[in-house]
């Protein structure tokens, strides 16, 4: 029975793909020289086939990765002594910031959202 890896499993699909040729090459081998007119063998190869890359993809090792957050900077004004001035507070952590950055020192988020 083909078992399905939770959603969301996070693989290297590089590894994975090489993995996968590697084990279609495998089987292809053990299925050479059977008649392709023999419809039994060859229903067994593809269930054979179907069967290992499902195995793969369950007990595939996750690759070490880890969620973006994504945000944005919002300009808040302040003043101080009459002077005024504007901090940048991320939308995810609220963390204030004097200046734009690329990513949150605080948080990790992807400062792209609009």
């Amino acid at each position: 029975m083909l078992k399905i890896p939770e959603e969301g499993k996070l693989i290297d699909a590089g590894k994975f793909y090489r993995e996968v040729y590697r084990t279609y090459t495998i089987a292809k081998d053990r299925f050479t020289g059977v008649d392709k007119a023999d419809l039994p063998d060859f229903v067994r190869f593809g269930e054979a086939v179907t069967g290992l890359i499902g195995e793969l993809a369950y007990d595939f090792v996750p690759a070490d990765a880890k969620l973006v957050v994504h945000g944005k900077w919002l300009a808040r004004e302040y003043e101080d002594g009459g002077s005024p001035y504007v901090l940048f507070h991320c939308s995810e952590c609220d963390y204030p910031n004097a200046r734009q950055r690329a990513y949150c020192p605080e948080c990790g988020a992807k400062m792209d959202r609009v």
